[in-house]
């Protein structure tokens, strides 16, 4: 049988609470302090990053919370 293919995530949870309506503007904080890096808001030069979305910007028991998969952790870790 061959090996299962791993995927590399972090989840972070924040203890800030949220409402949903307040995710659009915790999606734009996160992308101010993190500057133009595409995985955090999927533009490029050209236009759109037509791919699943690194990272995700998530409410989880009523917190904020930021997923990130794949290529993109390498970045979010630094």
């Amino acid at each position: 049988m061959d090996e299962l293919h791993k995927i590399k995530y972090i989840l972070l949870t924040f203890s800030s609470p949220i409402s949903t309506n307040q995710l659009e503007g915790f999606r734009g904080a996160i992308i101010q302090q993190v500057g133009g890096d595409s995985f955090y808001h999927n533009h490029v030069e050209t236009g759109y990053a037509y791919r699943y979305p690194l990272v995700q910007y998530k409410r989880i028991g009523g917190h904020a919370a930021l997923l990130v998969i794949s290529e993109a952790v390498d970045t979010a870790s630094k």
